[in-house]
């Protein structure tokens, strides 16, 4: 079994986009922006806009998104961002996504004091996985568009 991270071109998109995970894909749509509720659009747009964004590799198969948009210069501040296909659903693959994922947060880390973002109340494995990476989850969420978020984050030492 072969892992790797590549940068995220315009097949690895459609790809994704294709093939998300259903509690990802509610969550995406509840944070859109630009009203189009279009994944594969969304996600380009994330791309765009981020510092870092990286597709995870399975044996030639995308398995998940990911980067990281800088929200402010100042206090260093970076919104993280992840979408998953199905496949990461089975056990061999979430124990290496979790493994890539582990050793690439502190990595992330190095350009950012802090790594935050929110996850839908109802995407309960996305939960458990980023409370598994070692991000503190809030107990008390957000609403957005009439949906209930919990923030989560990461310090790190500069």
């Amino acid at each position: 079994m072969h892992d790797s991270l590549r940068w995220i071109n315009s097949a690895d998109i459609a790809e994704v986009a294709r093939s998300a995970r259903e509690p990802d894909r509610v969550e995406w749509a509840l944070m859109d922006r630009g009203g189009t509720s279009c994944l594969e659009n969304m996600l380009e747009e994330a791309v765009t806009r981020s510092n870092v964004s990286m597709a995870a590799v399975h044996n030639d198969n995308v398995i998940a998104l990911f980067g990281v948009v800088l929200l402010s210069d100042v206090s260093r501040t970076g919104s993280v961002w992840a979408l998953a296909t199905e496949e990461v659903e089975q056990s061999t693959i979430y124990r290496r996504w979790y493994r890539i994922s582990h050793q690439l947060i502190p990595v992330l880390g190095q350009s950012f004091d802090r790594l935050e973002n929110v996850v839908h109340v109802k995407n309960t494995k996305a939960l458990k996985f980023i409370r598994l990476l070692g991000f503190s989850v809030s107990s008390q969420p957000v609403i957005v568009k009439g949906e209930e978020f919990f923030p989560f984050h990461m310090d790190f030492c500069s």
